[in-house]
């Protein structure tokens, strides 16, 4: 297969990811109803506002990153390399964070995608580069078929983005960012090995540098893959075992800088260690085998024949799989995101026996039994965004936040990004508190269900903080015992559960220094 070929295939499927991942993005521009502004996200609108806010601050001039998600005192900030970049192309093209995120999202499905075709070409596996592209791009798993379970132990192509490509095309830059720092990470150490050369090792090293800065917790399986696959070679061939010894120390050293600080930050910044410590547990093996479905299984059947025909690059693959697969069950508290990348050399080692067996099917034009193995593939995905567009009808998403705003809310935030302080810490209720960091650039007593330290704790005392039946000395005294300097307040009352709540406040703790509509801004009193 030609490189300019492949690069062909690269592109298509470049297009027709982007044309499928923006058909919900559209419908919830359609749909917003009058007087509301939709927000430009879906599925994961609670995690894009904690990226949102990442760029708010680049664009406003910051390098280090304050989590506006909590009140707690931050001494030691961590920073994000991809965000800020995406922050300043913010700046400089004038575009919103939200444009920009999609922008980015768009151009970072193609460095995936050339990720693949790049890493194939580095496991001479050029022939099947065109196929894997686009399983990696389309396929997913049974879950549509098989809808078993509830919450988190289902199957893991119907909720969990970070396992399948596809969904990451859809949501998320940063996943994206991650699968493709690491295709370019092992791209480097088998090139180094391949080659004798240590070059690629340094290239190796900077993808690995920007992947722990990025996304860190990609590290663990980086290098229990690779620790593995060295063992193996020193095993099979010692002169190439030695060469992926000294690429993975070469790549270690680049990329020490940036670990040092990662680990830095976890073990002395308190704020950075409760987020890192929000427990992300996995679901039961069987939700990940029945995600990814029929690619497993030809993957498998792709792994028996590469032990029996000693192909050396497969067994890389069949390591990273493995590893992948268990590395979810380390006694880690973000388990479920060290699958990130498993599904790419699953796609790899299925194309393995899938070209073989439509070659050999003459019977069947080979471009139709590929279209007709896609299609079999993509149901879960399709189902995904079909389930993301019903929400959408209701102006919601799947965390329960709505997908657009009111004219009112737009106001207040509005207000609170020119009025409010870097110093102000401010109450509001859950579908507000969320987005005023993203979308206004200031702080909150609570926000986000991982950021904010103790959320499930906070957002109870907001409960009790709104409930009309809590007496004026009890709200003083919890205003003033958490530092609230603004607070915004829904007027009228509301019932949430067995609680009513709402109303305005009493001005002997609060006064009104915006209004709009039902929603007041009131300026905690200084006593």
């Amino acid at each position: 297969m030609t490189p300019s070929r492949i690069r062909l295939h690269v592109i298509l499927a470049w297009i027709v990811v982007i044309l499928l991942t923006s058909i919900p993005y559209i419908y919830g521009f359609h749909i917003s109803p009058k007087h509301y502004h939709f927000l430009g996200f879906t599925y994961n609108i609670d995690d894009a506002c904690v990226y949102l806010s990442w760029m708010r601050q680049a664009r406003d001039g910051h390098f280090f990153i304050h989590n506006l998600f909590t009140a707690e005192p931050q001494r030691f900030l961590p920073f994000n390399l991809l965000f800020l970049a995406m922050g300043l192309f913010s700046r400089m093209t004038s575009l919103s964070p939200a444009l920009t995120f999609h922008i980015w999202r768009i151009a970072l499905i193609f460095a995936v995608l050339l990720g693949i075709a790049r890493i194939c070409r580095i496991l001479n596996k050029d022939d099947l580069a065109p196929i894997v592209i686009w399983l990696a791009a389309l396929s997913s798993g049974l879950g549509w078929l098989l809808r078993l379970g509830s919450s988190i132990n289902r199957p893991i192509d119907l909720w969990q983005p970070e396992a399948i490509t596809f969904l990451s095309a859809y949501l998320n830059p940063l996943f994206l960012a991650g699968i493709a720092l690491m295709l370019w990470t092992f791209g480097g150490l088998l090139c180094s090995v391949k080659e004798n050369r240590l070059i690629p090792a340094i290239g190796a090293g900077i993808s690995l540098f920007l992947l722990a800065n990025i996304h860190t917790y990609d590290l663990i399986v980086v290098g229990l893959t690779w620790t593995a696959y060295t063992i193996y070679l020193l095993v099979v061939s010692r002169t190439e075992g030695w060469q992926a010894i000294k690429s993975g120390i070469v790549a270690a050293v680049v990329a020490s800088p940036m670990i040092a600080y990662q680990v830095f930050l976890y073990i002395h910044e308190p704020v950075y260690w409760l987020r890192a410590q929000t427990p992300a547990e996995s679901p039961a093996i069987w939700f990940y085998l029945i995600g990814y479905g029929f690619v497993l299984v030809f993957a498998v059947a792709g792994a028996v024949k590469a032990i029996r025909s000693k192909d050396r690059t497969a067994i890389f693959l069949m390591i990273w799989v493995l590893v992948g697969l268990s590395a979810i069950y380390l006694p880690f508290s973000q388990q479920r995101k060290l699958i990130m990348g498993t599904h790419v050399p699953l796609c790899i080692l299925a194309a393995t026996v899938l070209v073989p067996i439509i070659a050999r099917v003459r019977a069947v034009r080979p471009n139709l039994a590929w279209a007709a193995i896609l299609i079999l593939l993509m149901p879960s995905n399709l189902l995904f965004l079909a389930n993301d567009a019903s929400l959408l009808q209701q102006n919601m998403t799947a965390p329960n936040f709505p997908a657009a705003l009111s004219d009112d809310q737009a106001t207040v935030l509005n207000w609170l990004s020119q009025k409010a302080t870097p110093y102000d810490v401010i109450l509001a209720p859950p579908d507000l508190a969320l987005f005023i960091p993203a979308l206004a650039g200031k702080r909150v007593y609570y926000g986000h269900w991982s950021e904010t330290p103790d959320y499930s704790d906070k957002i109870n005392e907001w409960f009790g903080f709104a409930d009309i039946h809590t007496s004026i000395s009890e709200r003083a005294e919890f205003l003033r015992a958490a530092k609230i300097t603004l607070v915004v307040q829904n007027l009228q009352t509301g019932r949430v559960g067995d609680r009513e709540i709402g109303g305005p406040l009493s001005r002997d703790i609060a006064r009104v220094v915006f209004r709009a509509g039902d929603l007041a801004v009131y300026r905690v009193s200084e006593r």
